[in-house]
């Protein structure tokens, strides 16, 4: 038996099954720096965010890693964040994670402040949407945020519609099929 090439300390057999010399435990040749894929243990997640590979980092992923905003945060402060603590981008660019771009927040403060700041999570004024089938109609029904429900319509693609005309279509098009 002899040790895995990767570092890990695992032992393998010093000749695998097609008879040929091992150098590594299946998969560990593609592990970190030696995949071809490696770019640093850093990758922007489904948010928009920066992740940062570390492995030992209480509050680390299932995967190691960490939000880079998050690691930034805690070096300046010289603690780890709780994660009831949360971090606000100052311009709403969540790549840019200088030090005087960031701002430590709790969650109500910090969903306060976004909603405040950032016009993606403004509330948008629907009071003169006509429905594209029916102009007359005027929907009555509230979303959760206590806005007027507008559906993009089903066919089409374009233009609004009513939650009522809405499922007119969608009853039609379920028995047309």
């Amino acid at each position: 038996m002899k040790e895995c090439e990767c570092g890990c300390g695992e032992l393998i057999a010093p000749i695998n099954t097609k008879g040929k010399t091992s150098r590594f435990v299946s998969g560990h040749n593609f592990k970190g720096k030696s995949n071809p894929k490696w770019l640093g243990g850093e990758y922007i997640n489904g948010k928009g965010y920066l992740k940062v590979l570390a492995p030992n980092h209480p509050y680390r992923d299932s995967h190691g890693h960490v939000l880079k905003h998050r690691l930034v945060m805690e070096k300046h402060l010289g603690r780890y964040l709780v994660p009831e603590e949360h971090i606000h981008h100052k311009d709403n660019n969540r790549l840019n994670n200088d030090i005087s771009n960031l701002e430590l927040t709790d969650r109500s403060k910090h969903s306060k402040i976004t909603a405040s700041t950032n016009p993606q999570c403004q509330k948008q004024d629907f009071s003169d949407r006509k429905c594209s089938i029916n102009p007359s109609h005027k929907t009555d029904r509230n979303n959760r945020n206590g806005q007027l429900h507008w559906l993009l319509h089903p066919v089409t693609k374009e233009g609004f519609v009513c939650i009522n005309c809405y499922k007119k279509i969608k009853r039609k098009l379920k028995s047309n099929q």
